[in-house]
């Protein structure tokens, strides 16, 4: 361009001196004249065309600087896009293994709750029947020890009475005895030995029937002795009943209450699980929204970087266009 500009001014330059040197003539004058309009004109299409040339280059070259820059954003984005998407797959694989650990030990919870709660069902059941058996078994001891009591009662009063009747009798016997004895003094003294014979076999007969009494006193006595101990027997056996069932009564309360803590944990962990699901939905969607937001990017980033090159092949064919001009 510099060579092909010089080359011009040196023409033109030479017409110039040529025309001062050379006015003798007209015709050659009006010659000269043409042609320094039409090197002039020539020069000055050049001038515009090296300035449009200079003005193409500068833009081609803003151009160029703003599509590697595109470029650059394109390689970063796609770079950035890259670990966000490998972030994302190790937050899903590790929240998908948290999630299946979470589920094993909800299933295992689960199985465990399970099989206690029909371990303690069980427990429940045997010992709801051994303690009503128990109660059923001791009730019907209590009341036949209470029917025992009442009747060995109603036997020792009964005795008892015909003891006093037997004492009334026995002491009513000693003073017959005692008047018999004066009897048979009197008889002795008043009347004949048949008579004393027969006062000693009723004194005899007395004796023997008092004996009598007085075993069966003794006999009453000893079954009296033997149905309280009876009693007493009954009632530390319901004593000891009525302990095993507080006892049994305490178990199931723990159970019971073992079962609701159980129930209270599973609740506990359903809840953590629910919160984690949520989470990681959330965690998902905010990934998701992000890697579609940077394929946005990257798509604009794309058809910036076309509409760049096609700027740029529309600078370039017109460059080529003016070079040809010149």
């Amino acid at each position: 361009m510099d060579e092909c500009s010089t080359s011009v001014e040196s023409t033109v330059e030479i017409g110039a001196t040529s025309t001062a040197t050379s006015s003798s003539s007209s015709p050659r004058n009006g010659t000269i004249k043409e042609e320094c309009t039409q090197l002039q004109s020539l020069y000055d299409k050049y001038s515009i065309q090296q300035k449009e040339i200079e003005r193409l280059e500068e833009q081609n070259a803003e151009y160029r600087e703003k599509l590697l820059k595109t470029i650059r954003e394109r390689d970063l984005n796609d770079e950035l896009l890259r670990n966000v998407r490998d972030t994302h797959k190790k937050e899903t694989s590790e929240l998908e293994k948290r999630i299946r650990d979470y589920e094993i030990q909800l299933k295992a919870v689960q199985d465990r709750a399970s099989a206690q709660e029909a371990h303690y069902n069980v427990t429940m059941k045997d010992l709801s029947l051994k303690y009503n058996t128990s109660v059923s078994q001791l009730t019907k001891k209590a009341d036949l020890a209470e029917k025992e009591k009442n009747d060995a009662v109603i036997k020792y009063a009964t005795r008892e009475a015909e003891m006093m009747r037997m004492r009334a009798e026995v002491q009513k016997k000693e003073q017959e005895l005692q008047e018999c004895k004066k009897a048979k003094e009197e008889l002795e003294q008043c009347q004949s030995q048949e008579n004393v014979e027969q006062l000693e076999k009723a004194n005899n007969s007395l004796r023997v029937e008092i004996e009598h009494i007085k075993h069966e006193k003794f006999d009453l006595e000893n079954k009296l002795k033997m149905a309280e101990k009876r009693a007493e027997a009954c009632s530390t056996s319901v004593t000891e009943l009525k302990q095993q069932c507080d006892v049994l009564r305490k178990q199931l309360i723990q159970i019971k209450e073992e079962k609701a803590q159980l129930q209270e944990e599973h609740r506990q962990l359903s809840l953590k699980t629910q919160v984690q699901e949520s989470r990681r939905q959330h965690e998902s969607q905010e990934l998701s929204k992000s890697q579609q937001d940077l394929e946005q990017r990257l798509a604009e980033a794309n058809s910036h970087i076309a509409s760049m090159g096609e700027a740029n092949r529309e600078v370039n064919a017109r460059l080529e266009e003016v070079t040809r001009l010149v």
